[in-house]
């Protein structure tokens, strides 16, 4: 094996951990959407969450990080979609956020 074919293969199996990083904080956003909206009383729309920004940040336990912001939908009485977000700051939940909604009391929240 070359020295050239060893750099090649190094840096795909570099890629390729980055990648199952990234899978593996996307099903932990995911999974603390679905207990975050549950704890709210709120329905998780469409099953999801989208990385909707990912870009390098401070962080308090290392000098820097990549910071991964998630976008999903919920829903309280059925009729409207909001928003809600979710924030990585390397592998730590940094932030869950639900927009203001509208409860079965018709009052927001």
């Amino acid at each position: 094996m070359t020295l050239l074919n060893l750099t090649y293969t190094l840096f795909f199996l570099a890629v390729c951990a980055l990648l199952w990083r990234h899978l593996n904080i996307s099903r932990r956003a995911y999974q603390h959407a679905i207990s975050h909206t549950k704890k709210h009383g709120v329905s998780l729309l469409d099953q999801s969450v989208v990385l909707k920004k990912m870009r390098i940040a401070r962080s308090k336990a290392t000098i820097i990080a990549v910071e991964r912001q998630f976008q999903f939908e919920f829903s309280s009485v059925g009729d409207v979609r909001y928003a809600g977000c979710i924030i990585f700051s390397g592998a730590r939940l940094k932030h869950i956020d639900l927009a203001p909604y509208k409860s079965n009391e018709s009052e927001l929240i």
